[in-house]
């Protein structure tokens, strides 16, 4: 009987690298190194070459071929993972997104905004609205400022505070106006702009007010007074004295200039020379000196050098009326005058005047010429008759 041959069993193992083919020397359960065993079946006995392998781990139990290394399956699971991730912060993008555009379109919108921020809180927002708060409270609870708000319960506290840093521009004056107190608005404090002086243009921040408003020095003084107040309160004590005296005499010099100036001059004037002051704004002696430059450059004077003549001419010869003097129809109001021209009588007319005088022609109504040379003509008939 001749000898078996041995048939080769294929035991097919899925792996990343394809089939793998097992010995065909393993009958029975062969160990593998790792603390398992192979076991391999014998073929059927239908002639059969394929065969199943089985491969047991004490620590964990491996399925057969089919399910042993599922690659791309578990490869799948991990990118619809991070594809999700990344829909969820997208959309997590968005709604921060819509929630700060409509917060800022609609005033309404805060409450999403508090919402949102309770979420994913975001510390720029957070911290900018805190400090204006805190500082504007440090300014009221200055011990120079209270007094001032005493004193004034409608001052602006961002002006207090301009005036604090050197930073108020003088044609804003009018913005301490007891009067105006009520009526400012919180306005633009990026908004910029340029005022043209004597030729000179200087940058301005906060353009408020217009120099239109500025209708007389008393106008001008009494915001000043209040600015000068704020200047004395803000300045060391050493130099308080010394500036308020310094501004008293400023003032004095604004009203003599007012006398012998325009006012618009004297206005464009002090806006030119409190520019030169924000520099050093406790400087008594700079508040003193006069800028003659500044004086020559601005002050007008008044137009008083020397009272209006009145015309010395002769008066104009009264126009008569020709057709009231020929005793016509006329027709009231009348540009001319109702007198006689002969006499200039409002008595009667000069068809009815009595006197006979030799008058210029251009001067009688139109008859009269004639009837005084017919009444000449008569007086020397009869005077040749009395002589015969």
């Amino acid at each position: 009987m001749p000898p078996q041959r041995t048939r080769r069993a294929h035991s097919e193992i899925p792996s990343a690298s394809g089939p793998l083919r097992q010995s065909p020397r393993l009958h029975g359960s062969q160990p593998n190194g790792h603390g398992s065993s192979v076991s391999i079946q014998q073929p059927p006995s239908n002639g059969s070459i394929e065969s199943r392998a089985t491969i047991s781990n004490p620590s964990t139990s491996l399925p057969t071929s089919t399910s042993s290394f599922n690659t791309p399956t578990n490869h799948h699971d991990a990118l619809t993972e991070k594809m999700t991730s990344l829909i969820n912060i997208f959309s997590s993008v968005a709604e921060r997104l819509q929630a700060s555009q409509s917060a800022s379109l609609n005033p309404a919108a805060p409450a999403v905004a508090h919402i949102t921020a309770n979420i994913a809180p975001n510390p720029s927002s957070s911290t900018s609205t805190f400090p204006a708060d805190t500082e504007d409270l440090a300014i009221l609870n200055d011990p120079r400022i209270r007094p001032l708000k005493a004193r004034y319960p409608r001052l602006d506290i961002k002006t207090v505070k301009q005036i604090m840093e050197s930073k108020f521009r003088p044609e804003n004056i009018l913005r301490l106006r007891a009067s105006n107190f009520t009526s400012i608005k919180d306005r633009d404090t990026h908004s910029s702009g340029s005022l043209i002086l004597g030729g000179h243009r200087f940058e301005t921040q906060q353009p408020d007010v217009k120099l239109e408003e500025y209708h007389s020095l008393l106008v001008l003084l009494q915001p000043f007074l209040v600015y000068c107040q704020c200047l004395v309160r803000f300045a060391p004590p050493a130099l308080q004295l010394d500036l308020s005296e310094a501004l008293w005499d400023y003032m004095f010099l604004l009203i003599d200039l007012n006398k012998l100036h325009t006012w618009d001059s004297v206005r464009d004037f002090h806006i030119a020379f409190h520019y030169t002051r924000l520099d050093d704004v406790y400087d008594a002696e700079g508040w003193r000196k006069r800028d003659m430059h500044l004086e020559f450059t601005h002050l007008r004077k008044r137009d008083e050098a020397a009272p209006s003549r009145r015309p010395t001419s002769q008066p104009q010869p009264l126009a008569y009326c020709i057709r009231w003097n020929r005793g016509d129809f006329c027709q009231l109001p009348c540009k001319y005058t109702h007198r006689c021209s002969s006499c200039n009588s409002p008595l009667h007319t000069a068809k009815d005047c009595r006197r006979f005088t030799t008058q210029n022609s251009n001067h009688e109504p139109l008859g009269n010429h004639s009837r005084t040379q017919s009444s000449h003509s008569n007086q020397a008939t009869s005077g040749s008759s009395s002589r015969q």
